[in-house]
């Protein structure tokens, strides 16, 4: 198994970051964090899941890990990030 590469995805009017390990392209896994928290946070759970031969990614959400910030005064709205994972998903697909 290889090591996960940085990819960037576009998410809803910010770049999103992502941590991609390859596999069976028709076996992909979206691995999504919760509060205050980031892709690598997973890394252990991708790399096994990885080794099955699944294809995943981990996103860092916007304003977490390596994903591009909202503006300053901007606020961080719960629809915001589904529109986000609407955007992953469908780049995934």
């Amino acid at each position: 198994m290889s090591e996960p590469e940085r990819v960037r995805l576009a998410g809803h009017g910010l770049t999103l970051s992502a941590l991609r390990w390859e596999g069976d392209p028709a076996r992909v896994v979206l691995v999504h964090h919760g509060y205050l928290d980031h892709a690598l946070s997973f890394a252990g759970l991708c790399a096994d899941l990885a080794r099955e031969g699944r294809t995943v990614v981990a996103l860092d959400a916007r304003g977490h890990g390596e994903s591009e910030w909202a503006p300053r005064g901007a606020y961080y709205h719960f629809n915001a990030y589904d529109a986000d994972l609407c955007h992953v998903v469908d780049a995934l697909s």
